[in-house]
């Protein structure tokens, strides 16, 4: 398989996801203990699969971050806080990158502090959780068919009348 592709939905996919940490991963030492109780919460909430819609805002403007590096951001303590979750979104993952202000929206070009060498290391381990699922998948699937034809091998005909 080949590196995973990040998802560049303005929403996490309401779907059971790991969450892994970018090895640069910091949380900001403003953050409040409100919020970071609502950190702990959203991870469980990802991992669970379960709905996050709270941590979102409404923007009318495109989320250039989102279309440029696939970041997403998260409000925590509710949709006017300043603390923002940093994320990546990748079909059953979710990479924290940290928790801070709007300093990276902010930002000309959007992003650009952005430790993102994390990232590599991340899709490293992703690529290989995926690899390893599935060749576990597979070797099931040939267990069950060398049963099948074990099976079929050792079938007697009906005894004729």
């Amino acid at each position: 398989m080949g590196n995973p592709v990040p998802l560049s939905l303005s929403y996490i996919e309401n779907v059971p996801k790991k969450i892994i940490e970018d090895k640069n991963f910091y949380i900001t030492e403003r953050v409040t203990d409100e919020q970071l109780s609502d950190l702990n919460k959203l991870r469980r909430l990802i991992t669970s699969g379960e709905d996050i819609s709270q941590y979102y805002r409404q923007s009318s403007r495109p989320d250039i971050l989102l279309t440029t590096k696939q970041v997403l951001h998260l409000h925590l303590g509710g949709s006017g806080s300043n603390a923002l979750v940093y994320l990546i979104q990748y079909p059953k993952h979710v990479l924290f990158l940290c928790v801070d202000s709007h300093i990276h929206l902010e930002d000309t070009p959007p992003g650009k502090k952005f430790l993102l060498t994390g990232r590599k290391d991340a899709e490293a381990t992703i690529k290989d959780e995926t690899d390893q699922a599935n060749a576990a998948k597979a070797n099931a699937k040939a267990e069950i068919a060398n049963s099948i034809a074990n099976m079929m091998a050792q079938k007697k005909a009906p005894p004729s009348p």
